[in-house]
């Protein structure tokens, strides 16, 4: 299953990009709001599992929308950290332990001038 998530999320009149240095530096609130706002769209992109997937493989695929170097896990971890608590609160997983997530992979894919996507790749595993 593959996801298209954005690199910034829209709460009001403000957008805030997912990234470690924003989530690190915004007020408990504002998080828990970008979170919840994210895990909407994973709901609203996800298919809906018949069972709990047994493990999965998360690979996500990270384009850069400048030519400005950029930290991959920057980016990368805080939608690994939102799209795994998502899959435990929507049910699609148990729990978000090495049990259930068997790999996670960052790949930095190509510069695409001012992409607003990350691509996230789900792989069950029986």
């Amino acid at each position: 299953m593959k996801l298209e998530m954005p690199l910034a999320i829209q709460l009001g009149k403000k957008k805030y990009s997912i990234s470690l240095n924003t989530y690190r530096n915004l007020h408990y609130q504002i998080n828990n709001k970008l979170k919840k706002t994210y895990k909407e769209i994973v709901e609203s992109k996800i298919w809906k599992a018949k069972e709990k997937l047994s493990w999965v493989w998360l690979t996500f695929y990270y384009h850069n929308p400048t030519k400005r170097k950029s930290d991959l896990d920057n980016v990368c971890w805080i939608h690994c950290k939102f799209l795994q608590d998502a899959l435990v609160e929507l049910w699609y997983i148990e729990d978000d332990n090495y049990d259930y997530i068997q790999q996670i992979r960052y790949i930095y894919w190509w510069y695409i001038k001012n992409c607003e996507t990350i691509d996230i790749l789900i792989t069950e595993f029986f």
